[in-house]
């Protein structure tokens, strides 16, 4: 068996092809169904090219319509090992649902059946658990087993559970799934918000800087065990701060001309959960899209509304021009790039939230942030 190296794309479906390459420096080559037997990464998962019949009926009551009760299909494709010793052997196969193989040896392969049926008389549907007879019959001296017949009785039709059945069956020690470690991570970055104001207020007319300002951040992932983390839990702390400034000038009857500024500067404390979605993923690198959940907890640093008339120098000043939330919530949108399992680029930008709850006058920073972070 040659060793090399494999693009590890953590595949969510069984996979037609690889990317391979023998050393580190030379350009890797794809190698598919016609090219390759079989192929294992790191030892652990193993793949073995086997042409298969396919039980096309539906796991799910919203493909019944899809397929004919009774379909099939044939394909040559990459089967993962699940469990093998000299007589017997388990295979998955994921397309739009799993199909589990049993190959004995020197036997041919066979899909253990399960799917859905829509009974018309009753109008209600039916599970077809005949995989469960299907095991017993590759394990005969079992059918008289009372623990093992009641096992079966509740196996689910999934990887760990006819996995599972398996090991136990054959009394062999089941190599335990590798569980997902958390992900801390810190980091720093930038924010750009621009201040938006409408409504019967005089800062309504001014025009406003936008508000460029470092942010910094701690947080970890937690990642799912199904396919490899193709979700994550992220929850992080984060403190940013807003910078707006902003100035009209105001002629009014007869002819009195004022020149008008707003300063508003907030800093804020912000925890936030989030729900990211993997969409693309190989061994070292992930692409990644989300929506994140915030809680802010702002100090208002200054607040304040000044009028200077310019005829006569008379200055009206007001501090804490209006009453913010003091703790406001919202609802923000992610994308993020993981290069060498170490960096962490990502972009997030406000999809709802305001920390002005004030009635007649609408307050509605956008907010946009760019970040850097280092995993550990």
């Amino acid at each position: 068996m040659e060793k090399g190296l494999i693009d590890n794309k953590e595949w969510s479906t069984n996979p037609k092809k690889i990317s391979f390459r023998w050393t580190m420096n030379e350009t890797p080559v794809e190698l598919g169904i016609g090219d390759i037997s079989s192929f294992s990464i790191n030892g652990s998962s193993r793949y073995f090219r086997a042409v298969v019949v396919k039980d096309m009926r539906p796991v799910a009551i919203e493909d019944l319509n899809s397929f004919p009760e009774d379909s099939v299909a044939t394909d040559t494709t990459f089967l993962k090992e699940l469990f093998h010793n000299d007589t017997i052997s388990l295979y998955m196969l994921h397309d739009f649902k799993d199909h589990f193989y049993v190959k004995e040896s020197g036997g041919d392969y066979v899909e253990l059946k399960y799917g859905l049926r829509y009974d018309r008389a009753s109008s209600s549907y039916s599970k077809n658990n005949a995989f469960q007879n299907q095991l017993l019959n590759f394990f005969p001296d079992k059918k008289e087993d009372a623990q093992i017949v009641s096992y079966l009785e509740g196996l689910k039709y999934d990887e760990k559970d006819i996995a599972g059945f398996f090991y136990k069956v054959t009394q062999t020690s089941q190599k335990l799934e590798k569980k997902t470690r958390p992900v801390f991570f810190v980091g720093t970055g930038a924010q750009f918000s621009k201040f938006k104001v409408n409504g019967n207020t005089p800062i309504a007319d001014e025009s406003y800087n936008n508000s460029i300002t470092p942010l910094f951040f701690a947080g970890v992932d937690f990642g799912s065990s199904k396919n490899l983390s193709d979700f994550v839990i992220r929850v992080q702390a984060e403190y940013n701060s807003f910078d707006y400034k902003g100035n009209y000038t105001r002629t009014s009857f007869p002819n009195t001309v004022e020149d008008e500024s707003y300063v508003l500067k907030v800093s804020n404390i912000r925890l936030s959960a989030a729900v990211l979605y993997n969409f693309w993923r190989n061994a070292s690198s992930k692409s990644y899209v989300g929506v994140e959940t915030f809680f802010n907890s702002s100090s208002y640093k200054e607040n304040a509304f000044t009028r200077v008339n310019t005829a006569t120098n008379a200055v009206t000043f007001i501090d804490d021009y209006y009453s913010y939330e003091k703790s406001w919530i919202g609802i923000n949108g992610n994308a993020g790039f993981i290069f060498k399992n170490k960096f962490d680029l990502s972009a997030n930008f406000k999809l709802f939230g305001s920390f002005s709850r004030m009635v007649g006058i609408g307050i509605s920073p956008n907010i946009f942030a760019l970040k850097l972070a280092y995993r550990f």
